[in-house]
C-alpha cells in the first residue's frame, strides 16, 4: 500500500541543511579515543561508549560553543547551570544538595 500523498516537511525554512544563511547545529565526535575504538558500528559506538569528553566541535545556530574539546565559554555554563539548579530546587521547595 502506497501512501496517497507525498510527504512533506515540518522544517522551518532555515533549517534542513548546511549551507550559508541557515541556523546549523552541528556536532563532531571524536572516534580515536580509546573508549570509542574499535568504532565498526559508528552510532551504537557513541550510544555504548561515548561521553561529553568525546565530543570535539559543537555548534549551535552557527554559534561555535566548544572547539577541540574546550567549551568556548569556561566557567560561565557552569554558573549558569548552577544557577539554573538553585532555581528549581527553590522552586520545588527542596533543600540544595551539600
Amino acid at each position: 500500500m502506497s501512501a496517497p500523498t507525498k510527504a512533506t516537511s515540518t522544517w522551518p525554512s532555515f533549517t534542513g541543511s548546511l549551507t550559508p544563511g541557515k541556523e546549523a547545529d552541528l556536532i563532531m565526535i571524536r572516534l580515536d579515543h580509546t573508549n570509542m575504538l574499535p568504532a565498526t558500528d559508528v552510532a551504537a559506538t557513541i550510544v555504548a561508549g561515548g561521553h561529553a569528553g568525546n565530543v570535539d566541535l559543537v555548534v549551535v545556530a552557527g554559534d561555535v560553543l566548544k572547539e577541540n574539546g574546550v567549551l568556548k565559554a569556561g566557567d560561565a555554563v557552569f554558573d549558569e547551570a548552577t544557577a539554573s539548579r538553585d532555581r528549581l530546587f527553590h522552586a520545588a521547595g527542596l533543600p540544595l544538595p551539600a
